[in-house]
């Protein structure tokens, strides 16, 4: 009796861009985690800063927060700590992916969250969306909010 073999050949196509510095095209990027289509030179930066900007939100620490947070109205600190202290509480920012849009030089993450609402304490969940940008040799960010677009 003679079995039937079946071969399958995988191959591996590279993800992003072609060097470490070389940003991609406009456009979703996939690969093997949320932030693949980022340089790679850019991601140990990138991720200590993300990580730490969600912390302190995470935390309302909106004093070290506001080092890390895109300021295009020009806000002081203290009306920065305002606003702030009206919003929900994040809980957590769970990313799912990183588009680069070129036109902007942005990077939009996505992805889910949970807030809690300090009024009636009650948490909920939704689809969010937050912008990163490479100012210098820094990341700012601005809020996790509402992604209208249902997270697609």
């Amino acid at each position: 009796m003679i079995f039937p073999v079946i071969v399958a050949a995988v191959f591996l196509l590279p993800v992003g861009p072609k060097n470490a510095h070389e940003k991609p095209e406009s456009g979703r990027c996939d690969g093997t985690s949320w932030y693949a289509c980022l340089p790679e030179a850019e991601r140990g930066m990138f991720l200590k800063a993300f990580e730490t900007a969600l912390s302190l939100r995470e935390r309302s620490d909106w004093t070290k927060l506001y080092d890390f947070m895109l300021n295009e109205e020009g806000i002081s600190r203290k009306q920065f700590q305002d606003r702030m202290g009206k919003v929900d509480s994040l809980v957590f920012f769970h990313p799912a992916s990183m588009t680069y849009i070129k036109s902007s030089d942005r990077w939009v993450i996505k992805g889910v969250a949970r807030f809690k609402n300090p009024s009636h304490g009650r948490e909920y969940s939704a689809h969010c969306s937050m912008r990163a940008y490479r100012v210098g040799n820094e990341w700012l960010f601005d809020n996790v909010a509402l992604d209208v677009t249902g997270g697609k």
